[in-house]
């Protein structure tokens, strides 16, 4: 509805009320669509983000593990091989210590992964909230004119 100068309310022709709700609400789609695309961008970004944090964290943990089963398997074989009791007895010592840092090393990589998962559900909850975008329109005011 437009305005003259003395605040009378104009109404415009139904055709052209119908072509600039038709423009408002084509305009306002095409704002949706682009936040939404927008949303859609930084989501990836966050999700490739924690993608590769979460790989190089459970690789690394995994690397640490593997370096101490080495090390378990070497001590054993060289436990085997020992000729007196004493050296027996300290390579015993040393593989019992690194199969309680192997048990502290697997609970890691548990804690690692549920530290992921809590991570994943966040950006989960973040996507959610993205997705259900309240939007409003509200007719502020309409202009006429005439060409003459």
């Amino acid at each position: 509805m437009g305005e003259s100068h003395g605040g009378q309310k104009q109404k415009f022709l139904p055709i052209t009320q119908d072509r600039l709700d038709r423009e408002t609400q084509r305009h306002a789609q095409a704002a949706i669509a682009h936040s939404l695309e927008s949303n859609s961008q930084v989501f990836s970004q966050e999700r490739e983000h924690l993608d590769r944090w979460a790989e190089d964290m459970v690789l690394a943990a995994e690397k640490e593990l593997a370096d101490t089963k080495a090390q378990i398997k070497a001590l054993n074989r060289q436990s085997r091989l020992a000729t007196t009791v004493d050296e027996q007895h300290a390579l015993q010592n040393k593989i019992r210590d690194l199969e309680k840092v192997q048990r502290t090393q697997r609970q890691q990589i548990f804690n690692v992964e549920d530290e992921i998962k809590g991570k994943r559900d966040l950006l989960i909850e973040k996507l959610e909230k993205r997705l259900s975008q309240n939007t409003s329109s509200e007719h502020l005011f309409s202009i006429r004119w005439q060409v003459v």
